[in-house]
């Protein structure tokens, strides 16, 4: 049985509110019961308020017994961080916002010994991370690598006095199918390897997951587990492929990234263009990266250069994206 958990959130226009609730569904959903209730309930565990309506009734009290995130427009510096309970806005990576509300339930349950327990499945635990070195070893030039048969991505702990390992997905070269495993959680990321599956491994994980492209299933599966810490990308770079993302807001923020680095481009012109943060698009190119989509180019191979009349230009731009994402549905 799911632990049920109260949120809401106050003093934000509707288009705001429907992305917040809409990141936070899609983070907890599977571990928790959402309950989206008002700012008086006695069960609120958690608000989301605009800072300038922080001083209104019943927040006082709450703040001793509840939780507040503060939501409050940022300078330059603060853009989509977290410091002192209160996040930046805009929001251009969700991950923050999903890594501070998960650790803040985690805790919570915790606390209160509420379905505590190791094994308990209604326990979330926060998958971990792996480093780029290890991602880079595992993915860089896989697809020259590899061309036929069906493999094992793991998760290996390097402990000398236990065994363990996390079975993630089967990459099946001969069908271009990755099969990732469902709910998957995880705990161990020690060393990251990729070994020939058995018959059981591909049964155990094939039987539930559905496949999807292999070159997709990859770069989703390192956009999702790899770690921020990582190289810059201070060049003119072109990708070979547009990625696919099922989350709304990444979605919306890749399409525009891919329409400008598919023609090839450099990090300071599509951060000035689409008002992208830099730390977001330079992960963007590391993910294309290690997923072998990304080309290095030259300048004049770019159609896209930094000017004086770059706001011109980008407001012919963002109404391109206007009228494109309008057809798409985006």
């Amino acid at each position: 049985m799911k632990d049920t958990i109260y949120l809401s959130v106050f003093g934000l226009n509707l288009a705001l509110i429907n992305e917040l609730k809409a990141i936070i569904n899609i983070a907890l959903q599977e571990k928790y019961e959402i309950s989206w209730t008002h700012l008086a309930d006695s069960k609120l565990q958690l608000l989301l308020i605009n800072e300038d309506f922080i001083n209104i009734p019943h927040t006082e009290q709450m703040d001793k017994k509840n939780q507040i995130l503060r939501i409050k427009k940022s300078d330059t510096n603060t853009t989509q961080q977290i410091i002192n309970n209160t996040i930046y806005l805009p929001l251009f990576d969700e991950k923050p916002l999903i890594q501070w509300i998960q650790s803040y339930f985690f805790n919570l349950l915790k606390s209160n010994n509420l379905s505590y327990q190791l094994n308990n499945n209604s326990l979330f635990i926060q998958n971990q991370k792996f480093n780029y070195d290890n991602l880079e070893n595992i993915f860089k030039d896989i697809f020259k690598k590899y061309r036929t048969g069906l493999f094992l991505l793991q998760s290996e702990s390097e402990s000398e006095s236990e065994s363990e390992s996390d079975d993630i997905a089967i990459l099946d070269f001969d069908r271009f199918q990755f099969y990732l495993k469902p709910n998957l959680q995880i705990i161990t990321t020690k060393n990251l390897n990729i070994i020939p599956a058995s018959i059981n491994q591909i049964l155990s994980i094939k039987k539930y997951a559905k496949g999807i492209d292999l070159k997709q299933g990859v770069w989703q599966f390192i956009w999702d587990y790899l770690d921020q810490e990582i190289p810059n990308y201070p060049f003119h770079y072109q990708i070979k492929r547009w990625p696919k993302i099922s989350n709304r807001t990444d979605r919306i923020h890749l399409f525009k990234l891919s329409t400008v680095f598919s023609s090839g481009s450099h990090i300071s012109y599509a951060e000035s263009s689409l008002k992208i943060g830099y730390k977001y698009i330079n992960f963007f190119l590391c993910v294309s990266d290690l997923a072998g989509d990304l080309i290095p180019i030259s300048e004049n191979m770019s159609p896209f250069k930094l000017t004086q009349q770059n706001k011109t230009k980008n407001n012919g731009l963002n109404g391109f994206f206007n009228s494109l994402r309008k057809k798409l549905g985006l």
